[in-house]
């Protein structure tokens, strides 16, 4: 009967959305999996972190929120893969963005001498999410595949860093220390 061909057609539609959206979760994940080596090379980690910055500010200001840099006086030169820890830089900005849902949001980037902080005002993190934040597929975002904090822990474990996600007080502080 013609109701029941309906019924038919709408499963196998919902089946292929569903197929697409399994295919590109595991092409993501295949892509977290597959982080190029890394090429060390000095980097300019001021310029570097003002790069991404300059990237992101179109972002923020469509979504009104302020973002600056606070770069520290001694202009720090390290060894690392710059293609990699700029995705990562922009990995960590993104977040923050999403992580604003009010007026006067703002980011802030700021280096020292071994370490470079991305800094902002939205979502406060509880004990209980920091835990997981680096854990595959968990996400507290109601679209988020838990795939973005792999990808940023994989790259800094890679280059031998140490790194924090929490609030402090009312804000939260993605801290990355630097190998020497």
């Amino acid at each position: 009967d013609i109701d029941g061909m309906a019924d038919i057609n709408e499963v196998v539609k919902v089946s292929t959305e569903r197929c697409y959206k399994l295919s590109e979760f595991i092409t993501n994940f295949a892509n977290v999996v597959k982080i190029p080596d890394i090429v060390r090379a000095n980097v300019d980690i001021n310029g570097m972190v003002h790069n991404c910055m300059l990237l992101m500010e179109s972002r923020c200001t469509e979504r009104n929120i302020a973002i600056s840099t606070e770069l520290t006086a001694s202009n720090p030169i390290k060894h690392i893969d710059s293609v990699l820890f700029e995705q990562v830089i922009i990995n960590i900005t993104k977040n923050a963005i999403e992580s604003i849902h009010h007026d006067h949001g703002s980011i802030v980037i700021r280096t020292t001498d071994n370490t470079i902080e991305v800094i902002n005002n939205g979502d406060i993190i509880t004990p209980d999410i920091e835990k997981k934040l680096f854990t595959p597929f968990f996400s507290s975002k109601p679209a988020g595949q838990g795939l973005g904090l792999l990808f940023i822990r994989e790259v800094l474990v890679r280059h031998g860093c140490q790194f924090s996600l929490r609030s402090e007080g009312e804000l939260t502080i993605f801290r990355i220390i630097l190998q020497s």
